[in-house]
């Protein structure tokens, strides 16, 4: 997806200005988006309408295949024996050093996305911070992460005491949204038929890791329009235009609109701001109109240290005042899962009448909502089949109490993931929102046997063809 690629190159660039070397920096990002036939400015990669390359210089770490949920939690834990291809970076933090995560993809409840499958699974991820914790190789470490319920992950999950702060771009329940898109305000240029920005928090593919006392993961993040001591009007990191030696971690929790990544390890694909100042931006001006709740989780007893601890510090802004950014005007955004049928009608209305090229764009739109309908109409039918037609609607959208996790058993529900996608098909990216059924499933102490017997039923032994997991990868 550009908007997210283009969000973790911008996030690389504001580290490279806040004093960051290359050495100490790890990129996860998928790369097929610069080189593509469809972007038309090649090599170029930009997050703004107005906005400069971003992508030029940034590391190529973990690139397409690599870019996986095995080779994030190896560098992470600076394991450079589990990494397999890549650069081999991995974060080899010290007692005294600071961490940043900074993970922005898609996401459904528990899960975070990867390009390449498995999912993420917050048990799994909590577990991998515990260990990190254990091996006692880091001070304090800080996580934003931008994905649809990315709350979820988290959400009695977290514990308090491993040094490690969360926030997250939205809560266990809420969507995450794209900007800059084509046909919205506002749009991005008129050459682009893609969104061009990341959902509220943005960040995604993107691990960078700063070795000084101060390392930083990265996956993608946004960027607020702010007047810079050029002169110039562009949309940017609030590093970018404030000074994060004056603002705290606590002060950006109320004010990121778009939080960008500096000194700290900054980790995958993975949306996130300031964290009192995220709050406006993400709930699209506190209306919460296709806005989303941020979040935090884990030891907050470090928010009141100052950015630039995990951000870096860019001279140039050594005169600047914290962030006193302000929005009042509401920006056109699109559900993060309906980005792709976006620039697929988009391609559609710009090919030629009559042309091949446009047949063949419209069977794939086609082919996507079919898919989309088959997930959706299966999931609905095995509800009913393992609690009746009254019950079965209701249980699988059920949430449950705040403080609790998405569900008990988290090996219940890869394995329930598994039947479903053995007889019905990869549930893909857009499928993840489905991840609260499978969890009610576990809950209600549903057999793998009883789930077998409804995704047959379910779903007739029909071929799925070009979504079998054993073409994609199964989920879990």
């Amino acid at each position: 997806m550009n908007k997210i690629q283009a969000d973790v190159c911008h996030a690389y660039q504001i580290l490279k200005r806040g004093g960051l070397k290359d050495e100490n920096i790890v990129v996860f990002m998928y790369d097929d988006i610069a080189a593509s036939e469809l972007n038309p400015r090649q090599g170029i990669i930009i997050n703004h309408p107005q906005g400069q390359d971003v992508y030029a210089g940034v590391p190529k770490d973990y690139t397409g295949k690599h870019v996986s949920v095995k080779n994030l939690y190896a560098a992470l834990l600076g394991d450079k024996k589990a990494v397999k291809g890549g650069s081999g970076k991995v974060v080899d933090s010290k007692p005294n050093d600071r961490i940043f995560l900074y993970y922005s993809d898609h996401g459904g409840p528990g899960v975070l996305g990867m390009p390449n499958m498995p999912f993420l699974y917050g048990k799994d991820f909590i577990e991998v911070l515990k260990k990190k914790h254990a091996s006692g190789s880091y001070k304090e470490m800080v996580i934003y992460v931008e994905a649809c319920e990315s709350g979820s992950v988290f959400e009695g999950l977290m514990p308090e005491d491993l040094d490690v702060y969360v926030t997250t771009a939205s809560n266990a329940e809420e969507s995450s949204w794209g900007t800059y898109c084509p046909g919205m305000d506002p749009a991005p240029p008129s050459e682009y038929i893609t969104c061009i920005r990341g959902p509220e928090l943005n960040f995604k593919e993107y691990i960078t890791y700063h070795q000084m006392q101060q390392h930083t993961i990265k996956n993608n993040s946004g960027k607020i329009e702010k007047k810079t001591n050029i002169g110039e009007r562009q949309l940017g990191n609030p590093g970018e235009t404030h000074n994060l030696k004056k603002e705290t971690i606590e002060k950006q929790y109320t004010n990121f609109p778009h939080g960008k990544l500096s000194r700290f390890y900054n980790l995958i694909e993975v949306c996130a701001q300031k964290i009192n100042e995220v709050k406006e931006r993400t709930s699209n001006y506190n209306t919460y109109n296709a806005g989303s709740h941020v979040m935090e989780y884990g030891n907050k007893s470090f928010k009141g240290e100052p950015l630039s601890l995990y951000q870096g510090f860019d001279q140039a802004t050594e005169n600047f005042p914290p962030n006193k950014l302000h929005f009042d005007t509401c920006m056109g955004v699109v559900n993060q899962r309906d980005a792709d049928i976006l620039f697929l009608w988009q391609r559609y209305k710009k090919s030629e009448k009559g042309s091949e090229e446009k047949t063949k764009i419209l069977k794939q739109i086609t082919e996507t909502i079919m898919r989309r309908i088959h997930l959706d109409g299966s999931i609905h039918t095995i509800g009913m089949l393992l609690f009746g037609p009254q019950m079965g609607p209701s249980i699988l959208t059920s949430t449950r109490k705040p403080g609790l996790a998405i569900v008990d058993d988290w090996m219940c529900l890869k394995s329930m993931v598994r039947v479903f996608e053995n007889h019905c098909g990869s549930l893909t990216q857009y499928g993840m929102k489905h991840m609260r059924a499978f969890a009610n499933i576990c809950n209600k102490g549903v057999s793998e046997a009883a789930m077998e017997e409804a995704s047959m039923v379910a779903c007739g032994g029909r071929n799925s063809g070009q979504w079998h997991p054993s073409k994609i990868g199964y989920s879990a």
